[in-house]
């Protein structure tokens, strides 16, 4: 049987796909799932180790908080763009 965290990570990880390459907060991502940002935020913990996502910290000079929806926000979290293709 699946459990409701694989559920959830597929959808955190497609969700992270369609977001164009902006970076998410896990504010936003948890209200897309309907649960609480810290529960995300142990998965992305997760995924991070795994080597699926990233998370941006910008620097000091590069902070913006023009997006409050947390779309299109500078600090967040992405797919890692360095993702292997397949495995030999």
């Amino acid at each position: 049987m699946i459990n409701s965290r694989f559920t959830v990570a597929i959808h955190v990880l497609c969700l992270l796909a369609h977001s164009q390459g902006q970076a998410l907060t896990s504010e936003y991502i948890a209200g897309s799932v309907n649960t609480n940002p810290v529960v995300i935020r142990r998965l992305l913990a997760a995924l991070r180790r795994a080597g699926l996502v990233r998370l941006r910290i910008p620097m000091k000079s590069d902070t913006d908080h023009s997006h409050p929806t947390g779309i299109g926000e500078k600090n967040g979290w992405k797919l890692d763009e360095n993702l292997p293709h397949g495995r030999s």
